[in-house]
């Protein structure tokens, strides 16, 4: 432990913003260049932020890549100082369940803080990391680091009324959000939108563990309508005349087939915000289907199901019906939940979804 403080000392630092403070740590540190990783929900739209290091030295460092916190994987920014300092901390790809492991940061304001703990679960296809180690609000955007000092992932948050059940972003996103601002430094990654949701540390932001299909909270995710406009932004406001709201709802339907790169999707959600706070309510069902294609190309299931939900429940027509069970058949799928999966695409069959048939022969009439 005495080494891994020496080790990590000259690495992570205090992310200072005028709403409140956070962590990062460096990834990179040239010449002339150094580059520091962190969590897009604690520098939200700032452009530059402090930096405070261990010896409570401050640098101001710019905002030069910001994925937007549009979901759980993406909640990442890097920060640049165009000098060196600091030491940069490498990446490990290897999550051992049980492994020892501790996270740095600045929880509370209290700098250089660390907590130790174990892998407790890999999740969601090795981008998340739960770990017991200690994490509070102040430690989003810090390291959780193996016993060699290599990052296993991006503190980030916390299921909130519960105590160990901390997760981090892996540090595979985390090589591949790097991997992008290399490939490319010169082309801004920095949202115009507004998040669609801020998971600070301890806020209500719940990821539910669904493992186990009789989890009630899954169940529910069959039935029932929910008010989904807390999704959207207060600043989006409803169309102004019918016209408007035409215009709208035409862009959107033009992905009705499928949402094809992220730029489109972030339109989708914007676009949708707006008409759903409209008065005309006739093509809610289509929308609420777009807002789940473009969830689902976000890689935010959960979203996408809830969607999917409001999409069947409004839906007055079978092909509109059929189209929402069979691709919220096929996420129940990806989420290794066969029964509901076959349920849905059972249901997108009766209401003449014939080419599913093939997926029900092959996965669920055996």
């Amino acid at each position: 432990m005495e080494e891994l403080s020496e080790i990590a000392k000259y690495s992570v630092v205090e992310v200072i913003t005028m709403k409140g403070n956070g962590s990062g740590f460096v990834i990179s540190s040239e010449p002339d260049n150094t580059l520091i990783i962190t969590n897009s929900h604690v520098v939200e739209k700032n452009i530059k932020v402090i930096i405070k290091w261990t010896d409570s030295t401050e640098d101001i460092a710019q905002v030069v890549y910001n994925e937007g916190n549009l979901n759980r994987f993406n909640d990442l920014a890097l920060l640049r100082l165009d000098y060196q300092k600091g030491k940069a901390l490498k990446l490990s790809k290897r999550f051992p369940i049980g492994r020892d492991v501790v996270a740095i940061g600045s929880p509370k304001g209290l700098g250089f803080t660390i907590t130790r703990g174990i892998i407790s679960a890999v999740r969601s296809d090795n981008k998340l990391i739960q770990t017991d180690a200690a994490i509070n609000q102040g430690n989003s955007g810090g390291p959780l680091l193996d016993k060699n000092g290599c990052v296993l992932g991006v503190n980030s948050f916390v299921l909130k009324g519960t105590e160990g059940l901390n997760f981090a972003i892996s540090s595979v996103l985390v090589e591949k959000f790097f991997d992008e601002y290399r490939t490319n430094p010169k082309k801004s990654k920095i949202s115009l939108l507004s998040p669609l949701d801020n998971y600070e540390i301890g806020s209500n932001y719940k990821f539910d563990n669904k493992e186990n299909n009789k989890n009630k909270k899954e169940v529910n995710l069959l039935d029932g309508k929910e008010d989904l406009l807390s999704e959207c932004s207060r600043s989006i406001s409803a169309p102004k005349s019918f016209n408007e709201f035409l215009l709208y709802l035409d862009e959107i339907t033009s992905n009705y087939d499928g949402v094809k790169n992220k730029l489109k999707a972030l339109r989708n959600l914007e676009i949708s915000c707006s008409l759903l706070k409209s008065k005309w309510q006739n093509y809610n069902s289509r929308i609420y289907l777009i807002r789940a294609l473009s969830f689902n190309y976000l890689g935010d299931n959960e979203k996408a199901v809830n969607n999917l939900n409001n999409s069947i429940n409004y839906s007055k027509l079978d092909k509109d019906k059929r189209k929402a069970f069979v691709i919220r058949g096929n996420i129940f799928y990806e989420l290794n939940k066969l029964n509901f999966a076959c349920d849905d695409w059972e249901n997108a069959f009766r209401k003449g979804e014939v080419k599913i048939k093939s997926k029900l022969d092959d996965f669920c009439n055996k």
